[in-house]
């Protein structure tokens, strides 16, 4: 008599531990959060709220009332910048220029970080390169207006203010600047008008006291006419006195 093979179970065993094995594994799968920047541009998105956050802080070494636009990315220089060690920051862009010379954004930081030690035209040729590059990037033309602002071309400045805020109007940086520009540009308007008015104030003034002078001077002639010779030279000396004083 042959014996029936016995059903071994152990099989069953085995698959339901692997399939219990899986299910932690895809449950780990589905807990585990994605670590992977996601990218905007050559940035990502953290580095962008990151820039932005850190364009509205003033730099404590910085007291010019024109805020500069910093572009942030994965680099030392902008870093540095923050830390108003303009001059370190200048060399890192340097060697980072080398390796990609025609990235805007370097060029406008360097311009940016030559403009905080006063190099404003030096700077306006990094700003120039960069919109030669590329003509829509908003904060070369931010930056250059500064440069101009520090420079006296108010005007030029408003242009590149407008310009920046025609490509982006959500460009606050460049609003602000922009309405900074505008009201300084209205107070010298204001000056020149009033320092061309106080002239004719002053002729105003000139003539009402020469004409007293001689309503006196006549007023002592008719009293002693024998002095009417001195009379007459003291006032013609004191209205010649007085028209040089004035254009002085």
């Amino acid at each position: 008599v042959i014996d029936e093979p016995k059903v071994i179970d152990e099989p069953k065993v085995i698959e339901s531990k692997i399939t219990k094995i899986d299910s932690k594994n895809t449950q780990k799968n589905i807990d585990k959060k994605p670590t992977k920047k996601i990218k905007e541009d050559n940035l990502s998105v953290e580095d962008v709220a990151l820039g932005i956050m850190l364009n509205q802080i003033t730099l404590s070494c910085d007291d010019d009332e024109y805020s500069d636009s910093i572009s942030y990315y994965d680099g030392m220089g902008p870093a540095l910048m923050r830390l108003c060690k303009f001059n370190d920051a200048i060399n890192h862009f340097d060697s980072e220029l080398i390796n990609d010379p025609k990235n805007v954004e370097i060029l406008t930081n360097k311009g940016s970080a030559l403009s905080k030690l006063g190099l404003y035209n030096e700077a306006i040729m990094y700003f120039d390169h960069a919109l030669e590059i590329d003509s829509n990037f908003t904060p070369a033309l931010n930056n250059k207006a500064n440069a101009l602002i520090n420079l006296g071309n108010i005007d030029d400045a408003i242009l590149h203010y407008n310009l920046a805020l025609d490509i982006n109007p959500n460009f606050d940086l460049a609003k602000k600047n922009f309405v900074t520009a505008q009201n300084e540009f209205s107070n010298k308007v204001q000056f020149v008008v009033q320092e061309s008015i106080e002239p004719a104030n002053s002729i105003e003034k000139i003539t009402s006291k020469v004409a007293d002078s001689t309503v006196e001077s006549v007023t002592e002639f008719n009293e002693n006419p024998s002095d009417v010779f001195e009379q007459i030279g003291v006032v013609f000396s004191m209205i010649g006195s007085s028209f040089f004083n004035f254009l002085n």
